[in-house]
C-alpha cells in the first residue's frame, strides 16, 4: 500500500501538503495543488488505515504520545519495556480519558516520522516524553496544535514551552547527603554516557550529578573531585560493555568507595545483579542508591534506596496544561513553563550505616 510520504514525493509536496488534502484543508494549499494531489492519490488508489479519518471534521479527539527517551532505549530493548516510562504512559493515559480524548502512542525521536504521523492522524496535541529540544521546536514550528513535553531540557534562554519536569538536583543532592551521614565519605557517582548534548543545556543526569557534587562541597568531601576518574563512571551505551565496567569495578574494589550513587534505578539494579553475579554483597560490600523509585527498586532484593519522583503527577500535570490550552482556558503569563515536581528520598535496604 502506497505511503502517505510516497504521495508526497510522486506530487513534488511536502508530505504537510498531502495531510493537509487528506483532511479537506482546502484553506491551506493552493486550488491546483489540491486537485493535483487529490487526483494522485484517486489514481494510486490510496486508503487511508485512519479510523480518526472519518470524524476530522469535527476533531480527532486523539493526543499523541510520543516516546523519545533515547536514553533507556540503551538499557532496555525499548524505552517502552522500562519500568518509569510504562508508568508515565499509563499515567497520562488515564488521565486523558477523563477528558473523553483517545490516545495514539507513538516511539520515535525521528522528526519526520513524528511530523508525519501528527499529520496523518490529525491529532489535537502532543505529549512528548523524553525529547530533546530540537526535536520539540522543530515539531512546534511545523504543528499548529498544543504541544507539552516531559523531561526535555531546555537552555535558559528557550522559551515558548511548557515543561513538566523535576528538582533533579535537589533530588542528588538529598541522596548524597543521605549516604554522607550514613558515614560514607567516599562517594561514586555512576550514569550512561552523555548522548550528543548541546550546549548550554543541563541535561537530568547532569543536574543528578550537581546535586551529589554539592552534597560533597558543603561537607568538605571535594577534594581534587573536578578531575577525579575514580569518583565519576561513566557507563557504556552497549550493555555488554557496561557489564564489564561495572566487573572491572568489582575487581578494582570500586576504586575505595563504600558507595555508589547511580543516576537512575535502572542502572542502579543492573549493577547490582552484577556484583550479586560476582559475589558482592549489598549493602555489606557496597552501599548502593538510584534515583526514580520506578517498581522495580521495591521488587529487587534488597529494596533499592533512591530517591522518590511522583511519575502519576507528572502525567496529571502535563494533561492538565495540554487540555487548558485546547479548551481555551490557559492563561499565558509567561512565555514558558517549567514545572519542578518535588522529590523525595525513600530508605530501604542498600545503604549500610557506617556510623554504627
Amino acid at each position: 500500500m502506497i505511503t502517505l510520504k510516497e504521495v508526497a514525493e510522486i506530487a513534488g509536496v511536502s508530505s504537510t501538503t498531502v495531510a493537509n488534502v487528506l483532511h479537506g484543508r482546502k484553506n491551506r494549499v493552493s486550488a491546483d495543488t489540491y486537485e493535483k494531489v487529490n487526483k494522485i492519490l484517486k489514481d494510486m488508489n490510496y486508503v487511508s488505515n485512519m479510523g480518526g479519518r472519518i470524524i476530522n471534521k469535527s476533531g480527532s479527539r486523539i493526543i499523541a504520545i510520543i516516546v523519545a527517551y533515547d536514553r533507556f532505549r540503551n538499557v532496555c530493548q525499548s524505552s517502552e519495556m522500562d519500568p518509569f516510562c510504562g508508568a508515565i504512559v499509563g499515567a497520562i493515559e488515564k488521565e486523558i480519558t477523563k477528558y473523553n480524548y483517545f490516545v495514539m502512542l507513538y516511539a520515535s525521536s525521528d522528526i519526520e516520522k513524528c511530523l508525519n504521523m501528527a499529520l496523518a492522524w490529525n491529532v489535537e496535541g502532543i505529549i512528548l516524553l523524553g525529547a530533546k529540544r530540537k526535536l520539540y521546536y522543530l515539531l512546534h514550528s511545523r504543528l499548529d496544535i498544543p504541544i507539552v513535553t516531559i523531561d526535555t531540557c531546555f537552555k535558559k534562554q528557550d522559551r515558548n514551552y511548557i515543561n513538566i519536569g523535576l528538582e533533579d538536583e535537589k533530588g542528588g543532592y538529598e541522596i548524597t547527603k543521605y549516604l554522607i551521614e550514613n558515614g560514607h565519605k567516599n562517594i561514586m557517582f555512576a550514569e550512561l554516557e552523555p548522548q550528543d548534548d548541546e550546549n548550554g543545556i543541563l541535561n537530568i543526569d547532569e543536574a543528578r550529578k550537581r546535586g551529589y557534587e554539592r552534597a560533597l562541597s558543603e561537607n568538605g568531601l571535594d577534594k581534587g573531585l573536578e578531575d577525579s576518574s575514580t569518583k565519576f563512571l561513566k557507563l557504556d551505551l552497549d550493555i555488554e560493555t557496561r557489564e564489564n565496567q561495572l566487573v572491572e569495578l568489582v575487581n578494582n574494589r570500586f576504586n575505595n568507595c563504600s558507595a555508589i550513587f547511580f543516576a537512575s534505578d535502572l542502572l542502579a539494579v543492573e549493577a547490582m545483579n552484577v556484583f550479586f553475579d560476582n559475589g558482592i554483597k549489598v549493602p555489606e560490600d557496597i552501599s548502593v542508591v538510584g534515583f526514580d523509585d520506578s517498581i522495580i527498586s521495591r521488587k529487587i532484593r534488597p529494596g533499592l534506596t533512591t530517591v522518590r519522583q511522583d511519575i502519576i503527577e507528572k502525567g496529571k500535570k502535563s494533561v492538565e496544561n495540554i487540555m487548558q490550552i485546547i479548551n481555551g482556558e490557559y492563561n499565558k503569563k509567561n512565555d514558558y513553563i517549567n514545572v519542578q515536581l518535588p522529590i523525595k528520598v525513600i530508605k530501604r535496604q542498600t545503604v549500610l550505616n557506617l556510623n554504627e
